[in-house]
């Protein structure tokens, strides 16, 4: 598979393939793009429902459940596109029009969903901290959703993700948007900031049907859809190890 242009998910285990083949028959109605999609669940033992998926093709790799995001964060290095939308399995894509990412793209590096930052002197969540720390980032810092990412195959891109690999390693393989933000941070892209408010994109809090892209938000999203529920694997979310607690850069 080579082609200029096309969508790239990642689906590692039975529980993940499963939710990517009912998302992505939904998704599948509202873009005729080319769909790869990244699994390491052989062709044999695949949920039945991606029977019903027309024009989708897999990658097989065969690593373990636990390097999904090993994966995820090097991604560029297993995409045939030249241009690239990855998407989480857990979002659907609503509305038809999400070809015009694309253009975002013409004259930038990479498109992402803008969820905020963290100044000096402002409290964030530890998770981040450890990342921002280990990796000598300074603040500020921008946070982006890494369920959607839109990206050029290049040099300048491909020295990104490897930057965002190694910081994940670094924060002891857990949740990848802290290092996400430390190596946008630390390198030098021209990023286009979607948010829902200004472009109807992407939509991560709740259920809007305007938005092209909808991102699990609930049970509301799984009854909406008709969705059968998955077992989410996040151990590093653990509460005991204090992740979510909001700290000072300092503490």
């Amino acid at each position: 598979m080579k082609y200029n242009k096309g969508l790239l998910f990642l689906a590692f285990g039975k529980e993940y393939d499963k939710l990517a083949a009912h998302t992505i028959a939904i998704s599948r109605k509202f873009t005729s793009l080319p769909i790869l999609v990244l699994s390491n669940i052989p062709s044999d033992k695949r949920h039945h429902k991606w029977l019903e998926v027309p024009d989708i093709e897999f990658k097989y790799i065969d690593l373990p459940f636990d390097m999904n995001r090993k994966i995820k964060t090097s991604i560029i290095h297993y995409s045939p596109f030249d241009s690239t939308i990855f998407l989480d399995c857990d979002l659907v894509i609503q509305n038809t029009g999400i070809e015009k990412i694309f253009d975002l793209l013409k004259e930038n590096d990479i498109v992402m969903e803008h969820w905020g930052n963290w100044n000096v002197g402002k409290k964030f969540y530890k998770l981040y901290r450890d990342v921002v720390v280990k990796t000598k980032t300074e603040l500020p810092i921008e946070i982006y959703c890494s369920a959607f990412i839109a990206f050029h195959k290049n040099p300048k891109l491909i020295e990104f993700f490897n930057l965002w690999n190694k910081y994940w390693e670094i924060g002891r393989r857990g949740r990848d948007m802290p290092a996400l933000a430390c190596a946008i941070k630390n390198s030098n892209l021209n990023v286009v900031k979607t948010t829902f408010e200004n472009d109807k994109i992407f939509v991560y809090k709740k259920l809007h049907p305007e938005a092209i892209i909808q991102h699990r938000c609930g049970p509301e999203f799984f009854n909406h859809f008709k969705i059968p529920r998955h077992k989410e694997w996040k151990p590093f979310d653990n509460k005991k190890f204090g992740a979510w607690e909001r700290v000072n850069i300092n503490e």
